[in-house]
């Protein structure tokens, strides 16, 4: 069983973004798996790896998407991928330091800040921005509102 399940709610009506978000939340229950099967900390070192590096490219497309379509908010949202980065820099130079992941710290950080702090709020909030601007570039987009789960 998974800790944490990406769905519908988490879309931002880009395929090419939603991938990306789903590659998270792989990484995520990756780490999870490690952690409660007490695996080494070379395997876990490696999870924490993929974890920063990952939202480097992610977060590089998303940036240079909004910047396409004009997105209002552009600044703001690329402020919050600074604060999550200075974050997650922050919990690995502890693991570096320690060898020891502090676990509750972890879990905070990926749901609270990330998972349901940026993806459900921030992310969500250019969703309607992105779907109204996209099709027209040839974009991949999903028609925001099409599925029940999203957040209006």
């Amino acid at each position: 069983m998974a800790f944490v399940d990406w769905s519908e709610k988490y879309s931002v009506c880009n395929e090419e973004l939603d991938k990306h978000q789903q590659r998270l939340f792989i990484i995520v229950n990756d780490l999870h798996k490690a952690i409660l099967g007490k695996h080494g900390k070379k395997e876990i070192r490696h999870i924490v790896d993929r974890l920063i590096e990952h939202p480097k490219s992610h977060f590089a497309v998303e940036e240079q998407l909004l910047e396409s379509c004009g997105y209002p908010h552009r600044q703001a949202h690329k402020q919050g991928h600074e604060n999550l980065t200075r974050q997650l820099s922050e919990l690995d130079q502890g693991f570096r330091e320690t060898g020891k992941i502090i676990v509750c710290d972890v879990y905070a950080f990926l749901m609270k800040e990330w998972l349901f702090g940026h993806i459900l709020k921030d992310d969500r909030g250019y969703a309607p921005y992105l779907a109204n601007r996209l099709p027209a570039s040839g974009a991949k987009t999903i028609p925001y509102g099409s599925n029940k789960n999203h957040i209006r």
